[in-house]
Formats: structure tokens, C-alpha cells, sequence
């Protein structure tokens, strides 16, 4: 039998092989898969964001948001996970947060208008209009300050950061049920100290 070339015998060998089950059809681990599932879905999202979110969700920055998550998170998809399930998932996680941010703020400004107001549109504010503002923070810092230091934790972290219930648990190496109670107390204990405000 004839000798046979590398070349050869690397091509029998890629040939006879059985093809990886692990490997997907169209890899998603790294870079190379992230602009086909963006390519495919990115109208998709935005047709979500826009259904799901409401009047006061920007569909846009739904969708930013949304593809800069999967791209952080792309080695989490798993083979038998369908990208538009799990980007689904990923969308309707980022409404949720948004809605809720949407809601601190509006709790928020209804006590001390103007603190979250950082946009550069429009002319500097005065110097009295500064006070004001420093005084509002800092009142806003009280009231937070106020609450039990776990409390107040799973409180920034689940309003402001808009995370899930889950991941608070697991940044504050907690079970789940006791974050969600830490939650409750201090959603109930903040909305007092706001409605106590003079």
C-alpha cells in the first residue's frame, strides 16, 4: 500500500470523524457569532421593546441595551436554547429594570424634584438652583441611609442597578427568599420615610 501524505491522511481523518454533538450549526461563543445574531434579530427586539415597554420605554435604547447584555453574556447560550428565547429573555429583564428605574425615579422626584435630572440640555443651573439640587441628594441619602444596611443594599441594587432578584441573591451570597423579603422591608420603609418628608 502506498505511502500516503499528511495531507492525505488529515483529510481521511476530518472525513471519518464524527461531527462534535456540542458543536452548534453556527457557533456563538465569541465574536463571530454575536453579528449573525444580531444581523437576524435585532428587529425582532426592537418589535418586543416596543410592544412590551410602553410609553415610557425608549425602543432604541431598549434594543442597545438588550445586544450589549447578549454580547457580555454569549458564552451563556446554550445549544438547546434558541437565540430568540433567550433574547427574549434578555429583553423582557431589561424592560423590567427600566420600568422599575422609571418608577424610583418618578417616587423620587416627587419628593425632591430636580435630583435626578442630569441631563446637559438647557442652561446651567443657578447657584440657588445647585443648593437646591445638594440639598435634595443629600436628602435622598438620608432617607436611603436609614434603612438596615442589608435592606438598603438589596434596595439600590434591585432599583437603581435593575437587577434581578436572583442576581441580588447571589451578589449578596444570600438565599433568594430572604433577598425578596429584604426587598419588601425596604420598598415599605422607604415609601414611609418619603411619605413622613415634610
Amino acid at each position: 500500500m502506498p505511502n500516503k501524505s499528511r495531507a492525505e491522511v488529515q483529510q481521511e481523518t476530518a472525513r471519518s470523524e464524527p461531527p462534535d454533538a456540542t458543536a452548534r450549526p453556527e457557533s456563538t461563543d465569541g465574536e463571530r457569532g454575536f453579528p449573525r445574531i444580531y444581523r437576524d434579530h435585532a428587529r425582532k427586539v426592537a418589535r418586543w421593546a416596543a410592544r412590551l415597554g410602553g410609553p415610557f420605554i425608549e425602543p432604541l435604547d431598549i434594543v442597545q441595551e438588550v445586544f450589549e447584555v447578549a454580547h457580555r453574556r454569549l458564552s451563556t447560550l446554550r445549544p438547546d436554547v434558541s437565540p430568540s428565547t433567550w433574547l427574549f429573555a434578555i429583553t423582557r429583564n431589561t424592560i423590567l429594570a427600566n420600568r422599575r428605574k422609571y418608577r424610583l425615579r418618578s417616587w423620587v422626584s416627587s419628593i425632591v424634584p430636580g435630583i435626578l435630572d442630569r441631563t446637559s440640555a438647557g442652561p446651567l443651573p443657578t447657584p440657588l438652583e445647585s443648593l437646591e439640587r445638594r440639598e435634595a441628594a443629600t436628602k435622598l441619602h438620608e432617607l436611603l441611609d436609614a434603612l438596615p444596611e442589608r435592606q438598603r443594599t438589596a434596595f439600590l441594587l434591585y432599583e437603581l442597578e435593575g437587577l434581578s432578584s436572583a442576581e441580588v441573591a447571589s451578589l449578596m451570597d444570600a438565599p433568594i427568599g430572604t433577598t425578596r423579603l429584604w426587598l419588601h422591608r425596604a420598598r415599605t420603609r422607604f415609601l414611609r420615610l418619603m411619605e413622613e418628608e415634610p
